[in-house]
């Protein structure tokens, strides 16, 4: 379920290190997304590399590759198809096994989909874990900026922050930012407390990830706490602070939300930007 910037690919290599888990068309599938209008250009994206990928079919040059784009296309065409294609992929490893789709835009998905998954799947046999990781939102888009700022090779410190200044609030941040409305919108489509909810600051440790495992029906697995995919330097310069608590005010309603949702957890312990506004 996301959130983007808080580990899903840590988590996957974790979940896929077990002999019971069995891997579907990919990490991230990108299907059940594909009608929120926040994510038409994945869906403009797939088309044009599906109408690619047959042409190649035509000119028999295709291969592994135009096959899953072929086969996400199908997926998107038909989303009984999607289940299907899970079934299938469980069926192969016998009634212990799990797979996953650990789509992060999955966290933009309105209850009714969500339930629509969950009934689909409780219809084939098939119980279905909702993971959400949360990570303190200022700090996930500081994350986020960096990031690709040191893929594209930009420079200064100071612009990285200004970059954070305009798009902190833009429509598409803010909707992968909000996590009280996922939380609520899980907590309708999966009432008997299913959902296993993390948190990205406190996950790298053994317990957290044996706590995962047992929600999700796998036996713990030994963690690689040493590794991190696609992170950013721990040693950058810090946030301004000025710039963190604008941001933070900002999204005030989920650092009140989480810390409610949560009363188990110290939040302003947990994430440092909650300082500023709880």
């Amino acid at each position: 379920m996301g959130a983007m910037r808080a580990g899903t690919t840590w988590i996957w290599d974790y979940l896929r290190a077990s002999p019971q888990f069995v891997i579907g068309i990919s990490k991230e599938c990108h299907v059940l997304d594909l009608d929120l209008p926040s994510e038409q250009w994945l869906r403009a994206r797939l088309t044009a590399g599906a109408r690619e990928a047959v042409e190649a079919l035509g000119a028999g040059t295709a291969g592994p590759a135009e096959a899953r784009l072929l086969l996400r296309a199908a997926l998107a065409a038909d989303n009984r198809r999607y289940i299907d294609h899970f079934v299938g992929v469980l069926s192969r490893r016998g009634p212990t096994s799990v797979t996953g789709d650990l789509t992060p835009s999955h966290a933009l998905l309105p209850s009714s989909r969500l339930a629509w998954v969950r009934d689909s799947f409780a219809e084939r046999g098939v119980d279905t874990v909702p993971l959400l990781v949360l990570r303190d939102p200022v700090e996930r888009l500081w994350s986020q900026v960096k990031l690709r700022r040191e893929r594209s090779g930009s420079g200064a410190h100071d612009d990285a922050e200004s970059q954070l200044l305009a798009e902190y609030d833009s429509p598409t941040v803010q909707l992968r930012s909000r996590y009280d409305l996922t939380l609520a919108a899980l907590d309708e489509a999966f009432p008997d407390g299913r959902t296993h909810v993390m948190f990205y600051e406190t996950m790298f440790t053994p317990e957290a990830m044996a706590a995962l495992s047992d929600a999700v029906g796998l036996p713990p697995t030994r963690p690689a706490l040493d590794t991190r995919r696609n992170s950013t330097d721990p040693g950058a310069t810090p946030l301004d602070p000025a710039v963190r608590r604008t941001v933070a005010e900002h999204y005030a309603d989920v650092y009140t939300r989480v810390a409610e949702r949560f009363p188990h957890i110290d939040v302003r312990a947990v994430w440092p930007s909650a300082a500023a506004v709880l």
